[in-house]
Order: structure tokens, then sequence, then C-alpha cells
């Protein structure tokens, strides 16, 4: 997977969280952010653990997924961040779209209380 540059700067509060949840990643699939140190913790999980871990992990803030993948896409992933309470920030990795602004809030109806960063990726 390729990822723009400059575009892949996390919210610096992101960085610092002690745990960040992947969802529907491997490790070699997220991108490196230069010039930042990774968080404390991040973990790889499926969809289908996502509320587990967020119960079992204490200071998870961050959450971070693709908008679209063969199995699930974003939407899903606020519902079950919203079945868990979850407030925290939901970092979708994805390619440019005309109108970024109405998923975004689709994704805060779902959840309420959900903050939302975009990360781009390259469309090659």
């Amino acid at each position: 997977m390729s990822f723009s540059r400059p575009h892949l700067s996390l919210n610096t509060a992101v960085m610092t969280r002690p745990c960040v949840l992947a969802i529907g990643f491997q490790p070699e699939d997220l991108p490196q952010w230069p010039g930042q140190t990774p968080p404390a913790e991040m973990r790889f999980v499926p969809l289908h653990q996502l509320g587990d871990n967020l119960a079992d992990a204490a200071g998870v803030d961050c959450v971070v997924c693709p908008l679209v993948t063969a199995r699930f896409d974003a939407l899903e992933v606020a519902a079950e961040l919203s079945r868990a309470r979850f407030h925290g920030t939901l970092v979708l990795v994805m390619p440019r779209v005309p109108r970024p602004q109405i998923i975004v809030r689709e994704l805060k109806q779902i959840c309420p209380g959900l903050s939302v960063e975009l990360v781009h990726k390259a469309p090659h």
C-alpha cells in the first residue's frame, strides 16, 4: 500500500496516546509517520474483536481503519465504537474523495462524540 507524503502526519495528540487499535491492517500496511515516534502500543485486531479490545485495554483513545475493505467499512467500525461507548478518535486511511465531510458527518451520526481524522493514501 502506498501513501502520499506529506499528508501522513497524524494529530500529535493521537500519536501520544497509550494505545491505538488498528482494524483491518497488518503492521506493514500502515504508513510510517516521519519525524514522529509511534504510540506506546499499537494493537492490530479484526473488527469482530474491536469491542473486547476496547473493554480490555485501558487508555484506548484512538482507532485506525481503512474507509472500505472487502470485509467491512468505516460505518461498521463506527457502529461497533458506538456500542462500546467510545468517545475517542477514529483515524480513517482512505483515498481522496470529493466531499469527505459527508463521510465524517455520517460517522459522527452513528457514533456521537467521535472525533474523525483523515489520512489520505496515494491512488497507486
